[in-house]
This record gives C-alpha cells, structure tokens and sequence, in this order.
C-alpha cells in the first residue's frame, strides 16, 4: 500500500517513487526472500518431508501447471487479452508462481500454534511453494523463446525446445548441490565456533545470500530460492537458535520492505481500466 502510493501519488512520485533504483530494489527484493526461505528451512520436520516427499512434488506440480495452462487459455481469447500462445503461456505461468513471502509466514504462525504439526502440513506446503517457484520459472523460461521468437534467432535465448525443457531438472540439482555445498561451509564454522544465536543467524544468512545471488547470476533464478530453503534445512540441527533472529529481523524489517518495493513498482499511469478489472477477475 505504501509503495504504491509514493510510487502514483503527484509529487511524492518524483521525489521518492521514480526515484528507486530498480536494480537496488531488485537486490533488496532478493535478500528479504532469501530471509524468509532460510527462516522456513529451519522448521522443517525431517521426518515429515521424507514421508510426503511424493505429496510434496503433486501438490507443487498440479496446480502449477493446471493453472498456468487454465490462465493461458483465457488470457489467449479474443474476449479476454487475445494474447499470442506464446504470451498466454508466459503470463500463464507468471500467475502461477506461489509467492514464499506470503505463504510461508502464514504456514509458520500456524505451525507455532501447533496446527497441522502432527500431519506434517506445514513442511508439506513449504517444501511445495519452493518447487513450484523451481517449476514456473523453468515453465516461464521454456515459454519464453517462443513469446519472443527475434531474441532466440538472435541467440540470446535457447532457440531449442529440448534445451529449455531439462532447464527444471537441471535448476533442482543446481539448488541442491549449491545447498549441500553451503551447508559443509556453514557446519565447519559451527564446529570451530560454536556461535551465539546473532551469528549463527548472520553466519547462515551471509552463506545463504552468496548462494542465491551466485545462483541468479547464472541465470537459475529457481534455483536460488531452492537453495536458500535447501540450505537452511540442511544445517537446521545445528542453526536451529537462529530462527528466532532471522524471525523477528523478518517481522521487523525485511516484511515491510519487501512489500514496500513491490508496491513502488506499480505504476497504475500504464494500466488501462478494463485490463485491470480482467486481471484481478482472471
């Protein structure tokens, strides 16, 4: 809310909305969602993961792909947007993509309440919510050399369907290896440290922001956000005192600015009335 009225609001837009830099705020964006996955990482039960493990990959991959295909369908109606195919299947997957920031707070409260523990419930839908980012970035990515048909002639994106298509398995083994990687880094310092709860949680976090970032300059944006759960979880015995930290530097700061930047990006000026309504409609 705040974001979007010092980005739209005359005078305050000049001076303090178009004066983000979109760069700065990209990184920002990146670290307060690396924060929030370290966070969820930390609680997830081991034993209730490797239970649900197959529950886990359906419910991350039905509904993605079922609601990216029922949002590309719509959206390529004369009617609707009259989109390309190639267009109705990026946005489809666009749409698609669980926001970490807003499931996972939500999961964790319900689990500090006790809910859903028994069952396994919130690992369930966490570890879900990361392999679905994994499966609609890799679904955005392999949708995107068609969308934009001179970019892949032009070799700047894959002008191959097969090298697009292993970009989803190779994402997940680049999340994990980059996690079990960060995670013998993480449990040497323990070792030879044994840190406070402050900097287990810096420790943890600085590891983890290296791997994302390195992951995102790759190019493996999913993986990146696999990674910083995978790492977490990983290193979870032994970190464990750092959730509080990570928790509270979440609710405190990293919350409110994520969502700040994310409304400072919306500039109402290019939205047409009758796309917006059939946006929030679709």
């Amino acid at each position: 809310g705040a974001g979007i009225v010092l980005r739209n609001v005359p005078g305050l837009r000049t001076y303090v909305g178009e004066a983000v830099d979109g760069g700065s705020s990209a990184a920002l964006r990146t670290c307060a969602l690396a924060l929030i996955l370290a966070r969820a990482g930390l609680g997830l039960d081991a034993a209730a993961l490797k239970r649900l493990r197959w529950a886990a990959a359906r419910l991350a991959a039905v509904p993605c792909l079922v609601e990216a295909g029922v949002v590309a369908l719509i959206a390529s109606r004369p009617f609707v947007f009259d989109f390309p195919a190639g267009w109705a299947c990026l946005l489809g997957f666009v749409v698609a993509a669980v926001s970490p920031a807003v499931v996972v707070p939500s999961l964790l409260a319900l689990r500090d309440a006790g809910y859903g523990t028994a069952t396994g419930i919130p690992t369930l839908v966490v570890a879900a919510a990361a392999l679905d980012d994994v499966l609609s970035l890799a679904g955005f990515g392999i949708c995107l050399p068609f969308a934009v048909s001179s970019a892949a002639r032009q070799g700047v994106l894959p002008s191959t369907a097969w090298a697009a298509a292993v970009r989803a398995p190779v994402e997940i083994v680049a999340g994990l290896l980059g996690a079990w990687l960060g995670s013998l880094v993480l449990r040497r310092f323990f070792v030879e440290r044994r840190p406070t709860a402050l900097r287990a949680a810096s420790a943890l976090m600085l590891v983890t922001l290296a791997l994302t970032f390195s992951l995102k300059a790759l190019g493996f944006s999913g993986a990146a956000a696999l990674a910083a759960l995978a790492l977490a979880f990983l290193t979870g015995p032994l970190y464990k005192a750092a959730g509080a930290v990570l928790g509270e530097l979440w609710s405190s700061v990293a919350q409110p600015l994520l969502f700040s930047l994310l409304g400072a990006a919306v500039d109402l000026d290019v939205i047409r009335g009758r796309d917006a309504g059939l946006g929030v409609a679709l």
